[in-house]
Protein backbone atom coordinates (compact mmCIF):
# COMPACT_ATOMS: atom_id res chain seq x y z
CA UNK A 1 0.00 0.00 0.00
CA UNK A 2 1.47 3.21 -1.10
CA UNK A 3 0.51 6.23 0.94
CA UNK A 4 1.36 8.72 -1.89
CA UNK A 5 0.19 9.05 -5.33
CA UNK A 6 1.61 6.54 -7.22
CA UNK A 7 0.70 3.01 -7.48
CA UNK A 8 2.28 0.47 -9.65
CA UNK A 9 4.03 2.83 -12.05
CA UNK A 10 3.95 6.54 -12.11
CA UNK A 11 5.33 8.16 -16.05
CA UNK A 12 6.77 11.69 -15.89
CA UNK A 13 8.11 11.28 -18.72
CA UNK A 14 8.30 9.16 -21.79
CA UNK A 15 6.03 6.31 -22.40
CA UNK A 16 5.41 3.05 -21.06
CA UNK A 17 4.72 0.44 -23.46
CA UNK A 18 3.06 -2.97 -22.24
CA UNK A 19 3.33 -5.88 -24.85
CA UNK A 20 2.61 -9.40 -24.93
CA UNK A 21 0.65 -10.50 -21.81
CA UNK A 22 2.61 -7.78 -19.56
CA UNK A 23 0.83 -6.98 -16.28
CA UNK A 24 -0.53 -4.38 -13.91
CA UNK A 25 -1.89 -6.11 -10.81
CA UNK A 26 -2.81 -5.39 -7.17
CA UNK A 27 -1.55 -2.32 -6.52
CA UNK A 28 -3.05 -0.32 -3.80
CA UNK A 29 -2.53 3.60 -3.01
CA UNK A 30 -3.86 6.30 -0.86
CA UNK A 31 -3.49 8.67 -3.57
CA UNK A 32 -4.31 8.29 -7.28
CA UNK A 33 -3.34 5.81 -9.82
CA UNK A 34 -3.72 2.59 -8.59
CA UNK A 35 -1.94 1.05 -11.70
CA UNK A 36 -0.88 3.72 -13.74
CA UNK A 37 -0.22 7.39 -12.89
CA UNK A 38 0.62 9.72 -15.78
CA UNK A 39 0.80 13.24 -15.57
CA UNK A 40 1.37 16.47 -17.87
CA UNK A 41 3.42 14.52 -20.85
CA UNK A 42 3.70 11.40 -22.59
CA UNK A 43 2.10 7.94 -23.19
CA UNK A 44 0.90 4.60 -22.55
CA UNK A 45 0.59 2.07 -25.12
CA UNK A 46 -0.64 -1.21 -24.41
CA UNK A 47 -0.78 -4.48 -26.63
CA UNK A 48 -0.55 -7.99 -27.60
CA UNK A 49 -2.74 -9.54 -23.84
CA UNK A 50 -1.49 -6.86 -21.40
CA UNK A 51 -4.30 -6.46 -18.47
CA UNK A 52 -3.96 -4.07 -15.59
CA UNK A 53 -6.34 -4.97 -13.35
CA UNK A 54 -7.35 -5.25 -9.35
CA UNK A 55 -5.54 -2.02 -8.92
CA UNK A 56 -6.92 0.49 -6.20
CA UNK A 57 -6.97 4.34 -5.91
CA UNK A 58 -8.39 7.34 -4.60
CA UNK A 59 -9.04 7.95 -8.65
CA UNK A 60 -7.87 6.10 -11.64
CA UNK A 61 -8.13 2.82 -10.46
CA UNK A 62 -6.48 1.53 -13.28
CA UNK A 63 -5.10 4.78 -14.71
CA UNK A 64 -4.87 8.32 -13.50
CA UNK A 65 -4.28 11.05 -16.18
CA UNK A 66 -3.68 14.09 -15.67
CA UNK A 67 -1.99 16.74 -18.70
CA UNK A 68 -1.61 20.18 -19.12
CA UNK A 69 -4.90 21.30 -20.25
CA UNK A 70 -6.05 24.73 -19.03
CA UNK A 71 -9.04 25.27 -20.72
CA UNK A 72 -11.59 22.73 -22.78
CA UNK A 73 -9.77 24.29 -26.04
CA UNK A 74 -6.52 22.95 -25.24
CA UNK A 75 -5.24 19.49 -26.93
CA UNK A 76 -4.34 16.44 -25.09
CA UNK A 77 -1.03 16.23 -23.88
CA UNK A 78 -0.97 12.58 -22.88
CA UNK A 79 -1.94 9.81 -25.15
CA UNK A 80 -3.43 6.31 -23.72
CA UNK A 81 -3.76 3.95 -26.22
CA UNK A 82 -5.60 0.00 -25.83
CA UNK A 83 -4.66 -2.08 -29.29
CA UNK A 84 -5.41 -5.96 -29.66
CA UNK A 85 -6.79 -7.50 -27.04
CA UNK A 86 -5.84 -5.56 -24.42
CA UNK A 87 -8.32 -5.05 -20.86
CA UNK A 88 -8.70 -2.67 -18.04
CA UNK A 89 -10.83 -4.74 -15.82
CA UNK A 90 -11.78 -5.21 -12.15
CA UNK A 91 -10.33 -2.11 -10.39
CA UNK A 92 -11.54 0.26 -7.92
CA UNK A 93 -11.46 4.11 -7.38
CA UNK A 94 -12.94 4.72 -3.81
CA UNK A 95 -13.31 8.49 -4.39
CA UNK A 96 -16.20 7.78 -6.87
CA UNK A 97 -14.45 8.09 -10.19
CA UNK A 98 -12.52 6.90 -12.76
CA UNK A 99 -12.60 3.36 -11.38
CA UNK A 100 -10.86 1.93 -14.69
CA UNK A 101 -9.67 5.18 -16.06
CA UNK A 102 -9.46 8.74 -14.71
CA UNK A 103 -8.78 11.36 -17.70
CA UNK A 104 -8.40 14.75 -17.88
CA UNK A 105 -6.40 15.78 -20.50
CA UNK A 106 -5.58 12.74 -22.01
CA UNK A 107 -6.58 11.17 -25.16
CA UNK A 108 -8.17 7.52 -24.51
CA UNK A 109 -8.72 5.45 -27.93
CA UNK A 110 -9.44 2.05 -27.98
CA UNK A 111 -8.69 -0.75 -30.67
CA UNK A 112 -9.68 -4.08 -32.13
CA UNK A 113 -10.94 -5.99 -29.28
CA UNK A 114 -9.46 -4.15 -26.41
CA UNK A 115 -11.63 -3.33 -23.20
CA UNK A 116 -12.64 -1.45 -20.22
CA UNK A 117 -14.87 -3.67 -18.26
CA UNK A 118 -16.10 -4.68 -14.70
CA UNK A 119 -14.39 -1.59 -12.90
CA UNK A 120 -15.81 0.50 -9.86
CA UNK A 121 -17.54 2.47 -9.74
CA UNK A 122 -17.60 3.79 -13.72
CA UNK A 123 -15.43 2.64 -16.48
CA UNK A 124 -14.10 6.16 -17.48
CA UNK A 125 -14.01 9.39 -15.81
CA UNK A 126 -15.39 11.53 -17.40
CA UNK A 127 -18.08 9.92 -19.12
CA UNK A 128 -17.10 9.38 -22.87
CA UNK A 129 -13.72 9.35 -22.44
CA UNK A 130 -13.55 6.22 -23.32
Amino acid sequence: VSQNHDGGVAVYAGQVIMSGASSIRENVTAGNGGGIRIESCCAVIMKGTSTIAGNQASLGGGIFVLGDVFSPEDPPTISVTLNDATTITGNRATAGQGGGIYSVGGLVTLNDASSITANIPDNCYPPGTC
